[in-house]
């Protein structure tokens, strides 16, 4: 519950230092995929340009729980480039490669350094489920960056997060440092996919042109 808690009160702050812009609108429940804590207490939509986060109401009498509309959230970028697919969701970097992801896949995109800690599945050389870290070294003008270049940077997010090849992201959270393999994969629990197409997900799915979700081969 804890990291939860942390995990949605630093990504409402991860852009602090900077104007805050006001809270986007809420999402409707059809615009990307929905995450939600394992206590069904909070949740984050991620959608084709914003994403939102907020409580989320379990305890609903009138026939099911409900996401309420006082969240606040920030911006969604398609990172995608020519060897990888990548969604920015504020700091926060999910990217896998659009070849075959092996098991000791390690790479930089968006500015974070991807790590493929754990492969569950695999199969003829290609990982298929793996628990992946993505460590947003520094972060500088809504983006991340390997290296701080001026005073300007500061430490960024480290995001532990399940990939599955065709499910694409089903649960992540936010870590403050790097931890073993057991403390990482409760971490990277800490919000977890409703319904079956996540963020990078395959196949055939299409939300908008950003190419968040979209088609591809793995």
């Amino acid at each position: 519950m804890f990291r939860t808690i942390l995990l949605l009160t630093c990504i409402c702050f991860l852009t602090e230092g900077e104007a805050a812009p006001p809270p986007p609108p809420p999402l409707s429940a059809e615009i990307g995929p929905l995450y939600l804590s394992a206590q069904r207490t909070n949740y984050m939509r991620i959608g084709p340009s914003i994403f939102d986060v907020g409580e989320y109401d379990a305890d609903d009498l009138r026939g099911g729980a409900t996401v309420t509309d006082n969240g606040s959230g920030g911006k969604v970028a398609d990172c995608t480039n020519e060897l990888y697919r990548c969604v920015q969701v504020s700091y926060l970097v999910f990217a896998v490669p659009k070849g075959p992801l092996t098991k000791s896949a390690a790479y930089v995109v968006a500015g974070a350094r991807i790590t493929v800690e754990k492969c569950y599945r695999a199969k003829a050389g290609k990982c298929l489920v793996a628990l992946m870290s993505s460590d947003c070294r520094w972060k500088k003008n809504e983006a991340c960056i390997e290296r701080p270049d001026s005073k300007n940077a500061s430490p960024g997010p480290l995001v532990y997060f399940y990939f599955n090849w065709r499910y694409g992201v089903t649960a992540f959270g936010l870590g403050d440092k790097p931890v073993g393999i057991f403390q990482a994969e409760q971490i990277g629990q800490s919000l977890i996919l409703q319904g079956s197409k996540g963020i990078l997900s395959l196949p055939s799915v299409r939300n908008s042109s950003s190419g968040i979700l979209h088609e591809g081969s793995h």
